[in-house]
């Protein structure tokens, strides 16, 4: 046998091709491209989950911050935070970026103190 065939097979070997799935190689050069096969008909998706298009619209677009804004008002708020629950009050508060209007949840870590 060639030893670049060798070497080839070996190589496959190595990286787990170990069984042929047909009878013969499949050339997918000569397949007809996949913009003229036909496809099954199927129902349309919606375009946007029901969430997400039942989602109010912003009151003010205008008061959106642009990025740096909004993560420069993040961080001063952030900061001005002492407490766990200072920094729930003042992500709630914030409305600085449009994710406001789609999220459902407000997630920080809960602390538990160890008693003495």
């Amino acid at each position: 046998m060639n030893v670049a065939l060798q070497q080839a097979l070996s190589w496959y070997l190595d990286h787990g091709v170990d069984e042929a799935l047909a009878d013969a190689p499949l050339d997918r050069l000569a397949l007809p491209p996949a913009a003229n096969m036909a496809l099954p008909d199927m129902p349309a998706a919606p375009m946007m989950c029901p969430a997400v298009a039942a989602a109010p619209a912003p009151a003010d677009s205008a008061a959106l911050l642009g990025t740096a804004q909004a993560r420069t008002e993040a961080v001063k708020l952030a900061q001005a935070a002492g407490t766990l629950e200072e920094l729930r009050e003042a992500i709630a508060a914030f409305e600085g970026i449009a994710l406001k209007n789609t999220a459902t949840n407000l997630v920080l870590p809960m602390v538990t103190r160890k008693r003495a």
